[in-house]
């Protein structure tokens, strides 16, 4: 059997986290420092976007925002 090797590049990389946020939800303002928080005290937090719900939808204009930043989670608030 013959063995041969050959390089492996491996890069790391934060996880990307897309913050959906209902604005009319009551407690907005709270949601919005938590996610500050986290996205301040987390490796790469400031990639992270936050996308508003209006209507229960995203507005068009956010999905150019969430295909640019290409989440690997979703987390709806």
């Amino acid at each position: 059997m013959s063995t041969s090797s050959f390089p492996v590049t491996v890069s790391y990389r934060p996880r990307r986290i897309a913050f959906l946020v209902d604005l009319e939800d009551e407690n907005v303002d709270k949601i919005l420092n938590h996610i500050l928080r986290f996205n301040l005290d987390s490796w790469g937090g400031r990639h992270n976007p936050i996308v508003p719900i209006v209507g229960g939808a995203i507005p068009p204009s956010y999905w150019k925002v969430l295909d640019t930043a290409d989440p690997d989670i979703f987390s709806r608030t």
